[in-house]
């Protein structure tokens, strides 16, 4: 199998990584958080570029995946995931400009909903507007607010797409933060010293940051495979559930193999692993993900009328 990218999928992720590089990182993602944690001019640059609408541009689900990573590895604090990889499934091509997700349940607690011109709750489309939106102290890198809203109001939408590529962009969004978390720890293995040599040079700590980037790497190409094949409920739910598992070995491993250091707010990583927590436990985090795979696998799988299983050609 070829798992190389295509010369225009691997144009668009050095476009993406270009603009990024003049728009996000670590210090503009610090000055955001500390002014709300929406980064408008970020958004309006990807809207701008085309990063935002692949299907404008002739593209996909997979090239809305290498932005979302793109966006994640460079700390970006906009929705990127929710408009360029759930709304088009959703929505269709008449999109908004910032799409925020709602979890089910009263008073669900939403990423970027206060900063969201479109709720996309479990079975309809809602206006920002038609909600009533709080705002709260969050401490995840994300800004929380508590999401009510009138079951009646808004567009009705297909919950079952919803669901499946919200998974996607989940594990999409994962993998791009785990990938810089674990680079940034890389970079510092390689430069701290101890016994006079780096300390990335010892064995043990060459198996630890080997398992990690298996369990990144793994978690990257179940993503990749679930938004190529349409996001089909057993990939999706795979993917999300092995990013969600790998995000806790990472947010463990990276600090404590960073040391001191890695457990200071004025360390980059900080700015990683933050999020991490906050979208492991989205869905119900890995568990949630296992239960929706186990369902899609054995009972869906089983029911004449259930959403469509794999491929013929992914099986």
């Amino acid at each position: 199998m070829d798992f190389a990218l295509t010369d225009e999928q691997a144009g668009l992720v050095a476009a993406v990584e270009t603009l990024l590089e003049r728009h996000a990182g670590p210090a503009r993602a610090r000055a955001v958080l500390a002014d709300g944690g929406f980064d408008a001019e970020l958004m309006a640059a990807l809207a701008g570029g085309g990063f935002l609408d692949p299907a404008a541009a002739g593209a996909g689900p997979l090239e809305a995946v290498l932005v979302t990573e793109a966006v994640a590895r460079h700390a970006g604090c906009v929705p990127a995931a929710a408009r360029a990889l759930v709304a088009p499934a959703v929505l269709g091509p008449d999109l908004p400009d910032v799409v925020a997700l709602v979890p089910p349940g009263p008073r669900a607690l939403s990423r970027f909903a206060a900063y969201a011109d479109v709720l996309l709750l479990a079975a309809a489309a809602v206006p920002a507007a038609d909600a009533r939106i709080t705002p709260i102290a969050s401490m995840f890198g994300y800004p929380l607010a508590a999401v009510d809203t009138a079951a009646e109001v808004g567009q009705p939408v297909d919950a079952e797409a919803l669901d499946r590529w919200w998974r996607v962009a989940l594990a999409a969004e994962m993998v791009g933060t785990m990938e810089a978390a674990l680079a940034l720890t890389v970079d510092h293995l390689a430069q701290r010293r101890q016994f006079g040599q780096p300390i990335g040079a010892f064995q043990a700590i060459q198996h630890r940051l080997a398992e990690l980037h298996i369990g990144v790497e793994s978690a990257r190409w179940m993503t990749r495979f679930a938004a190529a094949r349409g996001a089909y409920p057993e990939a999706a739910a795979a993917a999300a559930a092995s990013a969600s598992m790998v995000a806790d070995a990472i947010v463990r491993d990276t600090h404590q193999l960073s040391g001191a250091m890695g457990l200071t707010e004025e360390y980059d990583l900080y700015l990683w692993t933050m999020r991490l927590p906050a979208l492991s436990l989205e869905l119900g985090g890995a568990g949630g993900h296992e239960t929706a795979l186990a369902r899609a696998r054995w009972i869906d799988a089983a029911t004449p009328d259930a959403p469509a299983s794999a491929p013929e050609e992914a099986r």
